[in-house]
């Protein structure tokens, strides 16, 4: 058995051969025209039709039965819990907003549907979210929000 100082000493020369390795192997594929790399392929977790629902804890003043919809300017102001920019949602939500000449705050960005309704269900913002991710179980505590009916949100 080798000791452990052994080991560290072995290491650099260890990862210079896996390094050799990859690049005799690369060109070879090179070298016979193969296709080579690393592919990555994503997805998001929620896949389906992309209608849009607004979502806040019941607390929140625009969970009020009064309010039947709400406008893009009152969203703007409200603290919002996002999806990452990678997610498809993201960029049609952001461009809403930036079609009406409205910024919004973006408090937090998560990459993960329940991490998101489980923060607007802290309280930590509210979110606009694909119409089947309000009707998840983990927003059985949240408020779903209507959004103006004559505008085409994120279609």
């Amino acid at each position: 058995m080798l000791g452990a100082v052994t080991a560290l000493a072995l290491l650099p020369h260890a990862h210079a051969m896996l390094d050799q390795e990859r690049a005799a192997r690369d060109a070879v594929v090179h070298a016979t025209r193969q296709v080579s790399g690393t592919l990555r392929i994503g997805t998001e977790q929620c896949l389906g039709v992309v209608d849009v629902a607004f979502v806040c804890p019941a607390d929140h003043a625009l969970a009020d039965v009064a309010v039947a919809v709400a406008s893009w300017e009152t969203l703007a102001v409200e603290d919002h819990v996002d999806f990452d920019p990678t997610w498809g949602v993201r960029p049609l939500t952001d461009a809403v907003f930036e079609a009406r000449g409205l910024s919004r705050r973006v408090r937090f960005q998560v990459s993960d549907v329940y991490t998101l309704l489980d923060f607007v269900d802290r309280g930590l913002g509210a979110a606009i979210v694909p119409r089947h991710v309000s009707n998840k179980p983990q927003a059985s505590r949240l408020v779903t929000v209507a959004l103006p009916p004559d505008e085409p949100a994120c279609r």
